[in-house]
């Protein structure tokens, strides 16, 4: 039988208990809906970042493959189907034009354009049989002027290759591809047809987007990260239709898939390669625990992912509710 001190025990523990759980619950749905919210805010952030820089760089190449050097140089009669062949693109193995067929008011035109858009990697042109013609790309090793390197043959890095659907147009319109991945990193390939004033397609002129670069300053600008690349408190992913990472905060993981080197976010990664968005919990062996937001950039056939490390946040948020029980006790006892 229940003597009246352990009745007044019960009357007090059990109401407190309840209001302490209560407390508890709330304390961890709070913690979990301001990380989300954070997350997806900094992901938005991202995305729109990203999408604006990509569609400036578009705006950029467009006027410079409408400015007058380009479109003299792009639309030359040596470019088209048919005209005399240059000395040294008369077989296959020379394909290019000799350097001095390069006017100097282009050059520069192009080495302005590069130094003062540092997120193109090179600008090549081809013309109209598909040939590379001439390829500028900013030289890291130059100490001296020309900040460019300009050449015309013997090329000493493969070309970007031109969208396949720019052979058919007959007017000036940009045509951005999807991210790609190469042994330099991930990159855009945007073509811009160049046409006469009959509208017959003469060249194609090329720009490379460094999106590696992209992705790094906008991730800088948006999220520092501060912590050791092992237990990163924040990563940034980027990753293409195929589940491969372009690029990740932690560059250890760049350029492979996910399922090798995370296996523990493949379920986030199948839900990005499927175009999806949202919000999805992770554990890393190292035992920390992850919020990761996602959500796809179509434009560029890519998903972005931030995941934030919420086990500190958890922890204290475990440890008030925690402290609330026990507190709850200690005033049932002290009654």
């Amino acid at each position: 039988m229940l003597t009246r001190p352990k009745l007044l025990f019960l009357y007090l523990l059990i109401p407190l208990l309840l209001l302490a759980g209560l407390n508890y619950w709330n304390s961890v749905r709070a913690t979990s809906a301001a990380v989300s919210t954070e997350l997806q805010r900094d992901l938005a952030g991202f995305n729109i970042a990203v999408a604006n820089a990509v569609q400036e760089q578009e705006n950029s190449a467009m006027s410079l493959a409408l400015s007058p050097q380009v479109q003299d140089y792009g639309t030359s009669a040596s470019m088209l189907e048919g005209a005399s062949p240059e000395p040294s693109v008369a077989n296959a193995a020379a394909q290019e034009s000799p350097s001095g067929d390069v006017p100097e008011a282009l050059r520069t035109v192009i080495d302005g354009f590069l130094r003062s858009h540092p997120y193109f990697k090179s600008i090549s042109v081809f013309d109209n049989r598909r040939r590379p013609r001439l390829s500028a790309q900013a030289d890291a090793s130059s100490t001296h002027l020309p900040f460019i390197l300009v050449q015309t043959k013997n090329f000493s890095s493969p070309l970007p290759t031109p969208d396949e659907r720019v052979w058919q147009y007959q007017r000036s319109e940009l045509l951005t591809g999807p991210v790609a991945t190469d042994a330099s990193g991930p990159k855009v390939i945007e073509s811009i047809p160049l046409t006469t004033k009959t509208g017959r397609l003469s060249s194609v002129l090329v720009a490379e987007i460094d999106m590696d670069r992209m992705f790094r300053e906008m991730a800088t600008v948006l999220q520092p990260i501060s912590s050791s690349e092992n237990n990163p408190k924040a990563m940034i992913m980027v990753l293409d239709a195929s589940g491969k990472i372009v690029y990740h905060s932690n560059h250890v993981f760049a350029q492979q898939q996910v399922r090798n080197v995370m296996p523990e976010l493949t379920p986030v990664a199948e839900e990005m390669q499927a175009g999806k968005s949202g919000v999805r919990e992770f554990r890393l062996p190292t035992g920390h625990r992850y919020v990761s937001a996602f959500s796809p950039l179509p434009q560029l056939s890519i998903s972005l992912a931030f995941a934030h490390d919420i086990s500190d946040q958890f922890f204290a948020a475990h440890l008030r509710g925690i402290t609330g029980l026990v507190l709850a006790v200690v005033l049932a006892l002290s009654a």
